[in-house]
């Protein structure tokens, strides 16, 4: 099942469900919505050759900062708060 589908049965279930099984159903979602990847905002530091160096990124999630170098830089999930990350760098001109 994917996790688009996880959230809509988690939504539908909770509708009528005690307070206290509503609130594990949306952070069941909230668990769910960190499986899907989010990509990492860019922090341009400069140019080289006429294309940007990003030297700092954050997670869009908690705002952990990473850079370049660091032991995290690049890994798949935040080991801040743990939401899946997605490290594709951005097509110059692209808007994040």
């Amino acid at each position: 099942m994917k996790a688009k589908e996880i959230k809509k049965v988690l939504s539908n279930i909770y509708l009528g469900l005690t307070l206290k099984h509503e609130v594990a159903c949306k952070e069941a979602i909230k668990a769910v919505e960190k499986t899907e990847p989010r990509p990492v905002i860019y922090i341009t530091t400069g140019y080289a050759d006429g294309a940007p160096v990003y030297d700092y990124a954050y997670c869009p999630e908690c705002c952990y900062s990473y850079e370049e170098g660091d032991k995290d830089w690049g890994k798949h999930f935040c080991p801040h708060c743990g939401q899946a990350l997605n490290w594709e760098i951005p097509e110059e001109g692209a808007k994040e």
